[in-house]
């Protein structure tokens, strides 16, 4: 279930399938060139995680636009891989319970200047996992490595001087500098969509713990 998180309330959306159908076809049927050209603060900003309050009332503008354009598209264009429900004569009866919550939300973030985030509460577990199983992955590598393979490095096919190998087992460094990104973008909506809208961020902590992979262990092996 994906939920709709406004300050201090949270509201549950749909289940991720149906919310996924519906972005799904908003941008397969309802745009004509990429995600987003038409209806980028619900296609764009919302599917990443993240309205701003002042941006609410454009959004709401958006979401009536859609409304429209679904109550016009029969059932059969729907982009789904769940049952659809008997008897609906348009996209627009399908999707109209999570149009209706989504319009709410989008209100109440208007009126109260709090930013609207949509969260996906089993992917955030997933992540909140993946986060920890790098870190103790990282450090299980540098341990075992280090006692199994203490003389095992890297060396440059140039110059292939031990005195200037790197360590193998230092590769532990790079899962374990990105795990705290996964740990608390998890834990947190705001600093997820962050995350997610500047990739260079990760990027810059994947060169760091590659610079620490290389340079930064004081143990030398000879």
């Amino acid at each position: 279930m994906m939920t709709l998180e406004c300050g201090a309330s949270r509201q549950p959306l749909a289940a991720a399938l149906v919310v996924q159908s519906f972005f799904d076809t908003v941008a397969c049927r309802l745009e004509s060139t990429r995600r987003g050209a038409l209806y980028p603060l619900l296609l764009d900003r919302l599917h990443d995680g993240r309205i701003s309050s002042r941006d609410a009332p454009a959004a709401l503008q958006e979401l009536s636009a859609i409304q429209g354009g679904l109550d016009r598209l029969p059932p059969s264009q729907i982009l789904s891989s769940f049952a659809l429900p008997q008897g609906a004569l348009s996209a627009g009866q399908v999707f109209a319970a999570l149009i209706a919550r989504l319009r709410t939300a989008l209100e109440a973030s208007a009126h109260s200047g709090q930013p609207l985030y949509l969260i996906d509460a089993p992917r955030r577990r997933m992540e909140f996992y993946f986060g920890w199983c790098a870190f103790l992955g990282g450090m299980a590598w540098c341990l075992f490595v280090y006692a199994l393979f203490p003389k095992w490095y890297l060396v440059s096919a140039v110059v292939p001087d031990a005195q200037d190998g790197i360590p193998i087992w230092r590769a532990g460094y790079v899962p374990i500098t990105l795990s705290p990104v996964y740990i608390v973008s998890s834990r947190s909506a705001a600093l997820r969509y962050w995350f997610l809208r500047r990739q260079w961020a990760v990027l810059s902590l994947a060169v760091l713990g590659a610079v620490a992979f290389a340079v930064l262990s004081s143990v030398k092996f000879h």
